[in-house]
């Protein structure tokens, strides 16, 4: 990840065939939080956006997806 919130990663995809495929999205965190690690402040990446670099390998027609991914709050055990 780059200092200004941007980055990439790389995914492996596994088809039901077995073909095996890779995809480069690249991502930006849209939205963090400040928390204690016990030691000092860090900033937490709640909500990146992503987008493939390549059409979809699974999805046929030359698709590029892209998504918002949001981090669920901690579960603290109680129902």
């Amino acid at each position: 990840m780059n200092c200004n919130g941007t980055g990439q990663f790389v995914r492996t995809l596994t088809q039901s065939n077995g073909t095996v495929t890779t995809g480069v999205d690249d991502f930006i965190i849209t939205a963090s939080v400040k928390v204690y690690n016990g030691a000092s402040f860090v900033m937490l990446a709640t909500t990146i956006a992503d987008a493939q670099e390549s059409p979809s390998a699974i999805i046929p027609g030359g698709i590029f997806l892209v998504r918002t991914q949001n981090r669920l709050p901690d579960w603290n055990g109680v129902y």
